[in-house]
């Protein structure tokens, strides 16, 4: 007879169980978890900026929007992906403005594009997941994204 017993089998299971459980706790860690939201928001706020450094501003026309504007909360975020289908996880998203906006030379609003809602100091955003924080700050004139 060349077969398996039933015991090796058993055995078999219970170690492909352990090594599953280890490593799904390991892809599914909380650490993991806010840093993809914090990558996938410092992506989504470069894009924006990116596609608005090609607009053309011509401010004197206060009826055409020259601008490219992001909304920071979960469920926009979630919303706004392209082709693939992201779930926003962090549990909090701390952020002194609720929209932020790009004009064609890069520069940081809040709101909509008007000179008075310009962003003149650095600012930051941050995302917990289960106890875990990242920090992206958001730097003025520039629109420079960082991830802490």
């Amino acid at each position: 007879m060349r077969g398996f017993t039933l015991i090796e089998l058993v055995f078999v299971l219970i170690i492909i169980g352990i090594l599953s459980a280890v490593g799904a706790g390991y892809i599914y860690n909380s650490e993991n978890v806010v840093l993809s939201d914090a990558k996938l928001l410092k992506q989504k706020l470069l894009e924006k900026r990116s596609n608005a450094l090609g607009f053309i501003a011509d401010m004197s026309n206060a009826d055409e929007k020259n601008s490219v504007c992001l909304k920071i909360n979960k469920n926009d975020l979630s919303k706004d992906t392209d082709k693939v289908k992201y779930i926003f996880k962090s549990d909090n998203i701390n952020s002194p403005y609720s929209e932020l906006c790009f004009d064609s030379f890069g520069r940081v609003y809040y709101d909509d594009v008007n000179i008075s809602n310009l962003i003149h100091n650095e600012f930051n955003i941050s995302l917990t997941y289960k106890e875990n924080t990242k920090i992206i700050t958001v730097y003025p004139i520039s629109g420079y994204v960082k991830v802490w």
